[in-house]
């Protein structure tokens, strides 16, 4: 007996769907009793689910982007410092009274 495209289509479908519905926990008998209704809401669900699952990840990678480029820019200013004032040419920027009569306070070992 040949089927037509048609019916060829329809069995692969149901096969599909019975597949990947298997794995979250519906029965077999489940998805033969299950109206078409059901079987459109879970596969409507399963798509949404996956669309926002699909967002939160690529909203995660663009942080880490983000993060990951904000370290590259602390890091290579850091090395350029550190290079031009072994050379000489950047002298370190004057630092706040504060933090110069702290710094001189603990040489000469006077406690707070």
């Amino acid at each position: 007996m040949r089927r037509n495209s048609n019916e060829r289509l329809a069995l692969f479908d149901n096969r599909k769907d019975l597949k990947r519905h298997s794995v979250g926990g519906y029965s077999h008998a489940q998805q033969l009793t299950a109206s078409p209704e059901d079987r459109a809401a879970t596969k409507i669900q399963a798509e949404i689910r996956g669309y926002l699952t699909r967002k939160h990840i690529e909203n995660e990678k663009k942080q880490n982007q983000t993060a990951a480029t904000k370290i590259q820019a602390h890091i290579r200013g850091y090395l350029t410092r550190k290079h031009l004032e072994e050379k000489g040419v950047l002298v370190s920027p004057p630092r706040s009274r504060t933090s110069t009569n702290a710094r001189s306070e603990m040489k000469n070992g006077i406690d707070f």
